[in-house]
């Protein structure tokens, strides 16, 4: 499927997600691991850099390092001029009380590696694909998250690495 129809699916995604943002039961109890978008970014980083180290794509990880610093960054500033309270309930509002809900950090970062895969390991978009929603559908269900806050963040991350994998193609800054 071209990234275009992707990126397309994902906003409205994005824009009916809003309508269930209420509707959504946020009561899972249990202390989230990877809470803050830096962790998470660095697992993600290391994950991925690590992947294209030993498959020899030397080439191509400063550019997921760029994509996912640019995603985390775009990710923050909108936090921070949107300051959307997150949707706390129970024992999640007495272990985080700090940030803003969106978008979520982790899905823009997840859906950021994403292209990264699809371009140079098609077995393993699947994988990482799995992986990512359960991630990004446990923020919402844990009460971290609205739905939205995860779809926009899928949106954005996938859209900046799909920006920066055809500015790579067109310009030819860097070949695997």
């Amino acid at each position: 499927m071209k990234r275009i129809y992707i990126i397309l699916i994902l906003a409205l995604l994005f824009l009916i997600s809003l309508a269930f943002d209420s509707s959504i039961p946020n009561n899972f109890e249990v202390k989230n691991i990877l809470n803050s978008t830096f962790q998470w970014g660095a697992f993600v980083t290391v994950v991925i850099t690590l992947m294209f180290i030993l498959y020899k794509k030397y080439k191509t990880i400063p550019l997921i390092w760029i994509s996912l610093l640019l995603s985390s960054l775009i990710a923050w500033l909108l936090k921070v001029i949107v300051k959307r309270p997150r949707p706390f309930t129970g024992i999640t509002e007495i272990i985080l009380k700090e940030g803003y809900s969106f978008p979520s950090g982790h899905a823009t970062v997840a859906f950021a590696a994403l292209p990264f895969l699809e371009e140079s390991f098609p077995r393993f978009k699947w994988i990482w694909l799995i992986f990512i929603v359960i991630i990004v559908l446990l923020r919402v269900y844990s009460g971290i998250h609205y739905l939205s806050d995860v779809v926009f963040g899928a949106f954005l991350g996938y859209s900046i690495s799909s920006l920066i994998i055809w500015l790579n193609k067109k310009y030819n800054v860097m070949k695997d």
